[in-house]
């Protein structure tokens, strides 16, 4: 879980935010990773979910909800695409918040709550 280990590194060295460009295509799973791991779309790319979310009869929303439920998120691992985004460090912010959702789901949040 390399990704978890960037998070964790640059929240230990006082970085603000990390950007990423979350990969799709060939062999590339950025584009559903970093979702689940509470990156946030920029505005742009925001606005292309949504027409993403529009296209396939899905309700607006955040790429970290829609991979939430199962039907949609196959279809993201169908028909996503590249985005760029970002992970914000600093406090109790939403992207931790989702991470450490994401963590506890997969019963994994214990090893990492000092952490945070």
């Amino acid at each position: 879980m390399g990704s978890l280990h960037q998070v964790i590194a640059a929240k230990k060295y006082n970085f603000n935010e990390i950007l990423t460009s979350a990969q799709s295509g060939y062999d590339f799973k950025g584009y559903y990773t970093w979702g689940r791991l509470g990156y946030t779309m920029s505005q742009s790319d925001q606005q292309k979910f949504e027409i993403w979310c529009f296209e396939n009869k899905l309700e607006p929303s955040t790429l970290s909800n829609i991979l939430k439920d199962d039907v949609a998120r196959a279809k993201w691992i169908k028909t996503g695409f590249t985005w760029l985004g970002a992970f914000n460090l600093v406090g109790e912010s939403e992207n931790i918040k989702i991470l450490k959702e994401y963590l506890e789901m997969k019963g994994r949040l214990g090893n990492f709550t000092k952490l945070f």
